[in-house]
């Protein structure tokens, strides 16, 4: 039976078999994987969001993967902020691969968050490219428990992780990532050796467009280099995000530049835009045989 998520202090990585981040490099670090809740810096006492708001999150656990439903259509609650080019298969899975909620925040609560994640994104410069290579001109920290006001970290809970899907395993710490006007994020897949089976962001102050591709499109390795499958999905500030299953695993997702962001023809005005991400951790051993199973069967 599945338990509420705890939360510990994990890094995710982006792509497999990455080297280490260079001394100095900002973010969250990699620490046990059984801790309860988080330790505040330079204290002693430990703190955690509330057990009872994770448990209130809906049922979802690796073992799903294998019941995969059918649809053919976006659904219409999104269908606006969602841009499908025609070779995306009839019978995608829209509603098992991503779930897209607007304005979720309102904007007092998005103001909210904002200003606490300023601050301490302030004392940090803009870096020109992440270690990984997959980021240009943004700046990132983590964001555990301890760190958050009273409302604001009753904002993440009843709001945010009330719509996460429910796991077996601990949930990374919130990880805050600011992309100044110029930034952009690459085309990758999450790294599944670091994090679980979904992959969760919260958009803050500018509007931004993700494609989505299957994995290698952008490299020319998908099909021999043949026409891909695309997906762009409009996210305004305060809509949530959750990618799982096919956008999870099989498909890359990066956040156009401001050159490139174009929506159904219309240019996306890009300024600053700062992400909340929410992510489970990595699957235990018997978890990941169950993925490999899901994407052999799965196989398009």
């Amino acid at each position: 039976m599945a338990t509420a998520p705890r939360l510990v202090r994990l890094r995710p990585r982006l792509r497999p078999r990455a080297p280490p981040p260079p001394p100095g490099h900002g973010g969250m670090k990699r620490s046990s994987s059984g801790s309860l809740s988080f330790h505040g810096p330079g204290s002693s006492t430990i703190r955690s969001f509330s057990a009872s708001s994770l448990g209130n999150v809906r049922s979802f656990s690796a073992g799903s993967l294998s019941s995969i439903r059918s649809f053919s259509a976006v659904p219409a609650a999104w269908a606006e902020h969602v841009d499908a080019c025609p070779l995306v298969p009839a019978g995608f899975d829209w509603e098992g691969s991503l779930s897209l909620e607007l304005g979720v925040l309102d904007a007092a609560e998005q103001a909210l968050l904002a200003k606490e994640v300023d601050k301490p994104l302030r004392r940090r410069r803009y870096q020109g490219d992440h270690w990984d290579g997959v980021i240009a001109q943004y700046r990132e920290i983590g964001m555990p428990a301890p760190k958050w006001s009273p409302a604001a970290r009753a904002i993440i809970e009843e709001k945010l992780m009330a719509r996460l899907p429910r796991v077996d395993r601990p949930l990374l710490e919130p990880h805050v990532l600011d992309l100044s006007g110029d930034g952009a994020i690459y085309p990758h897949v999450d790294n599944v050796e670091f994090s679980g089976v979904f992959v969760a962001g919260l958009s803050l102050l500018s509007s931004a467009v993700m494609r989505l591709r299957p994995a290698g499109a952008s490299e020319g390795t998908a099909d021999g280099g043949a026409a891909q499958p695309t997906v762009h999905l409009l996210l305004p500030p305060g809509s949530l995000y959750v990618m799982k299953n096919e956008f999870r695993y099989r498909w890359e997702h990066e956040i156009l530049g401001s050159k490139d962001s174009m929506f159904r023809g219309e240019a996306v005005a890009r300024d600053r835009r700062i992400s909340l991400l929410l992510r489970d951790g990595p699957l235990e051993d018997k978890d990941a045989e169950e993925r490999e199973r899901w994407l052999r069967q799965n196989n398009p």
